[in-house]
């Protein structure tokens, strides 16, 4: 009798300690915030430009290139640090993060580079190439001088 007696009380012990312990467990059921280590939040649309040095929405701060591929749905941006200040290029490849090409020294025409990347730049039109330059990318820049506005656009165009 007195070891069925422990039994049950060892029983009964046992199953408040389970039912405290399950009720104390804390389930991590929401998201960790949407934002990078910048403070960029993605789901806003946002993403971080290095030359910018703040969280800038790519339709809206940068220039959009088309491709030149047969994937015309994609695009790239470039983003420079303002305007007037083109010393680096920050490119945005589809599905990934910005990278830095720098202005090539001496070139007035507007040449940036980054490893197999190249960048050109002529009368507001800009072509990104890839290796052996083959041109993956193109877009423009189209002031309308009624409005005194810039619109940034992107073009295809055609290579004959």
């Amino acid at each position: 009798m007195q070891n069925t007696t422990y039994l049950l009380g060892l029983t009964v012990l046992l199953g408040l300690a389970g039912a405290c312990s399950s009720g104390s467990k804390k389930t991590n059921e929401t998201a960790p915030p949407d934002a990078d280590k910048h403070g960029c939040k993605g789901s806003a649309g946002y993403q971080w430009s290095a030359v910018q040095q703040r969280c800038v929405r790519l339709a809206e701060a940068g220039i959009k290139l088309a491709s030149t591929g047969p994937d015309t749905a994609q695009t790239a941006y470039l983003v420079f640090a303002s305007f007037d200040e083109d010393g680096q290029a920050e490119v945005f490849l589809p599905g990934q993060p910005g990278r830095i090409l720098a202005k090539k020294a001496g070139d007035e025409t507007g040449t940036w580079t980054l490893d197999t990347l190249t960048l050109s730049q002529w009368k507001g039109m800009y072509s990104l190439s890839g290796a052996k330059g083959t041109v993956l990318y193109e877009g423009h820049i189209e002031t309308d001088e009624a409005t005194d506005t810039t619109a940034i656009t992107a073009t295809k165009l055609t290579h004959r």
